[in-house]
């Protein structure tokens, strides 16, 4: 008999494994996305799109990039505060063609009263903690630096 179960005068444990809801949310099931509609593909192209007017929204950019074909998600980026806009978002387009025949054709153009900037996106660099001192080390109770 498994210890752990020996004071619940059972053998065996009375739960099931978790796999199969692992399984769901890998594949987007648990959310109720089993159709795929917002998964991200491997192969989707991301854009970055700024410069946007902060009354810009995510049906604004989606329209903008519609006519170049089929779009997986359009977001403008908003901050977390405040919920305004921060005058970006990306675009993801699963034909390479398509996204960077949208991105040559609408780069510079005016959306909404200003010029946008539409570029394939960067991953973003890694943006390590400084802790704050810069590297000089931290201060102890005392006020004076610790080496450490």
């Amino acid at each position: 008999m498994n210890p752990m179960f020996a004071k619940m005068g059972t053998t065996t444990p009375s739960f099931q494994l978790q796999a199969p809801i692992e399984a769901e949310l890998h594949t987007g099931q648990a959310a109720g996305l089993s159709n795929g509609v917002n998964l991200k593909k491997e192969n989707d192209m991301n854009i970055y799109v700024g410069n946007l007017s902060y009354d810009a929204t995510d049906v604004t950019i989606r329209e903008a990039f519609e006519p170049f074909g089929e779009i997986t998600s359009a977001r403008v980026i908003k901050d977390k505060y405040t919920g305004q806009s921060r005058g970006f978002g990306f675009v993801e387009m699963p034909a390479q063609s398509q996204a960077q025949t949208a991105i040559k054709s609408l780069n510079g153009k005016e959306l909404l009263g200003k010029q946008i900037s539409v570029n394939e996106a960067r991953a973003r660099a890694d943006q390590g903690r400084t802790g704050g001192q810069g590297g000089r080390g931290r201060m102890d109770y005392s006020g004076r630096r610790n080496r450490y």
